[in-house]
């Protein structure tokens, strides 16, 4: 692991400060996220404008930012369960079409962003597999907090569904609400057609 990518919600510069200089000194790259929102072709706008961007991306590179990074990730905000057929809210087809939104919009990532840790493994297979058939093209990523127990299970079937990315955590930060555990993710596609080519002992010591 090598680069590390720094982001604050509020771009708060001396916030990401902290984690750059941390960076740094353990040898890593730093790549600094500017965090964006509004419309810099909006010339009538005071606030997030092209000025503030420049000035924010000047700021960490004063601070030694190896790399800048501008990412449309759109985030779809996962509650509910899919893979409950009765619902007639926050379905399968509320999340296809906001997806659908999203990439009108120009995001360059779908992210499914289970920020409860509520997404179970049918309904993870259910809404991917959906989500890539609809956008063969577009990388999908999926984030979970590991609240309900599930969230091994349910990341492999992201895996197997058609996800580019998955987030995990090491073995000993792994688990309740934080994410899945990496060792248990790496150690279960071993073999398989999804194997990550990682060596799973390896995150037993970190």
């Amino acid at each position: 692991m090598d680069v590390f990518r720094v982001f604050d919600c509020l771009n708060y510069v001396p916030n990401l400060v902290v984690g750059m200089e941390a960076a740094g000194k353990a040898g890593g790259v730093v790549e600094a996220a500017i965090s964006y929102t509004g419309d810099v072709s909006d010339r009538t706008r005071t606030q997030y404008n092209l000025q503030y961007y420049l000035d924010l991306a000047e700021e960490l590179v004063k601070a030694q930012a190896h790399v800048l990074c501008i990412k449309v990730e759109a985030a779809i905000s996962y509650t509910g369960d899919v893979s409950d057929r009765t619902r007639t809210q926050y379905n399968l087809q509320y999340y296809l079409d906001l997806a659908e939104e999203l990439v009108k919009a120009q995001a360059h990532v779908l992210c499914i962003k289970d920020m409860a840790g509520v997404l179970k493994p049918e309904a993870a297979k259910l809404l991917v597999g959906a989500l890539r058939d609809k956008f063969p093209d577009i990388p999908i990523h999926v984030h979970t907090h590991d609240t309900a127990g599930a969230g091994v299970a349910s990341m492999l079937e992201c895996a197997k569904a058609g996800a580019d990315v998955v987030d995990a955590a090491v073995d000993s930060m792994s688990g309740m609400t934080s994410q899945p555990s990496m060792g248990a993710i790496v150690a279960s596609l071993q073999g398989t057609q999804y194997d990550t080519g990682m060596r799973a002992e390896l995150f037993f010591y970190l």
